[in-house]
């Protein structure tokens, strides 16, 4: 049992590390500046990663001891993420340069990515047999 959730923590971390790279090479294609975030590419990702693997290692744990509050713990951990991602985005929100413009879709594309691949680590800790 160990072994496949460090196999799914593992990938996890390879996942995000991978959409990491793209997103600095897509920023760096177009020519991007990011001096002007607020929150730095690397930042950004540093919170979202510890998020998801905090999320994806309760949601682990919860899954040990049962498997039907799994879905209901991901609802609520998931709320609970929203909210602080709220309080953190709100100052990027209220921007209205157009570098801000960028930076707000910046900030919710990463909300969606890792939003997706914390239900994609969900969806497999439900479907996986012990």
């Amino acid at each position: 049992m160990l072994k496949g959730n460090t196999k799914l923590l593992g990938g996890l971390i390879l996942v995000i590390i991978a959409f990491y790279i793209l997103h600095k090479s897509l920023f760096s294609f177009w020519e991007i500046n990011t001096e002007t975030f607020r929150y730095s590419l690397e930042k950004l990702y540093l919170f979202f990663s510890v998020f998801s693997v905090i999320i994806a290692f309760i949601l682990i744990k919860i899954r040990t001891k049962d498997i039907d509050l799994v879905g209901n713990s991901f609802l609520l951990l998931t709320t609970i993420k929203m909210i602080v991602c709220y309080i953190i985005g709100s100052s990027i929100l209220k921007g209205t340069t157009p570098e801000s413009f960028i930076e707000k879709w910046n900030f919710f594309a990463l909300f969606i990515v890792f939003l997706i691949t914390e239900t994609i680590v969900t969806i497999i800790l439900l479907n996986k047999e012990d």
